[in-house]
């Protein structure tokens, strides 16, 4: 009787124990330098792959994506998914739980598959606007390579800490990641030259001219947005409440300075 309570007692104590000792193997970071650990400029990685509502916080991103009509903006949507995605790699990666970073590395390059699709249907009346859209997605394309490029070299530097089964799991993200980017590169470069023939069909311009425009236009624009911003800081007024303050109604005339000014112009 005794020997089955001992037995009793050493099984409840490794049912408690177990749970504790595998959450804390499975919370160990990789050991680097951190600011090798960090692509700078990503979002927030926000609910991750290991959170039980992650498959709901995906499932509200394709509600968002069904519900933008327009090819560009809906390229542009899926760019910022799989930016997010990258995010949770690298936080998954930094936490060791390569299985869960392999995961968001698929969606990633599901998004980007997703935006190839947009961008080789995406087409415009006016050739112009279309040239416009394509080098808006295009910017957005470089800039997630480069997170992806950033990404790759921490994940490689990582690889002297883990196993030779983790390294492997490594090589596959980076290669996916890679791939999936310069497709979406190469169907960016197609659209841009077929958006060119239309440009030149439709204008006199060359797509390469419109690009300029629309960088100065941003450049221009954002010039502005900074210099309200500046002003609000200065003055703590917002600029529609000064335009408010300047549109505000003349004072009426009392009785009594109508009269006076009747009798004046009667002498």
């Amino acid at each position: 009787m005794n020997a089955n309570k001992m037995l009793f007692g050493i099984l409840i104590a490794v049912l408690f124990f177990l749970p504790v000792a595998l959450a804390e193997s499975t919370n160990e970071t990789i050991e680097v330098p951190a600011e090798e650990t960090i692509v700078e400029g990503l979002p927030d990685a926000g609910v991750t792959p290991d959170s039980p509502f992650y498959g709901l916080e995906r499932a509200m991103e394709r509600i968002q994506l069904a519900l933008t009509f327009d090819k560009a903006d809906k390229a542009k949507l899926g760019l910022e998914h799989a930016n997010e995605r990258l995010a949770e790699v690298q936080q998954m990666v930094q936490e060791k739980k390569l299985d869960q970073a392999a995961k968001a590395q698929k969606a990633h390059d599901e998004s980007l598959a997703e935006v190839e699709v947009e961008v080789a249907d995406l087409s415009e009346s006016n050739a112009t606007d279309e040239a416009e859209a394509v080098a808006e997605i295009e910017a957005g394309i470089n800039e997630h390579r480069m997170y992806v490029e950033k990404l790759d070299n921490i994940m490689i530097k990582t690889k002297g800490t883990l196993t030779a089964e983790q390294q492997a799991t490594v090589d596959e993200m980076v290669a996916g990641m890679g791939n999936s980017t310069a497709k979406l590169k190469i169907e960016i470069q197609n659209k841009k030259e077929e958006t060119s023939v239309k440009v030149k069909l439709q204008t006199e311009k060359s797509a390469e001219e419109v690009e300029t425009e629309t960088e100065e236009t941003e450049k221009t624009n954002h010039g502005n947005n900074v210099k309200s911003e500046t002003e609000v800081e200065e003055t703590g007024v917002e600029p529609e409440e000064a335009v408010e303050v300047e549109e505000t109604e003349p004072v009426e005339e009392t009785e009594v300075e109508i009269e006076n000014e009747t009798e004046v112009a009667s002498e």
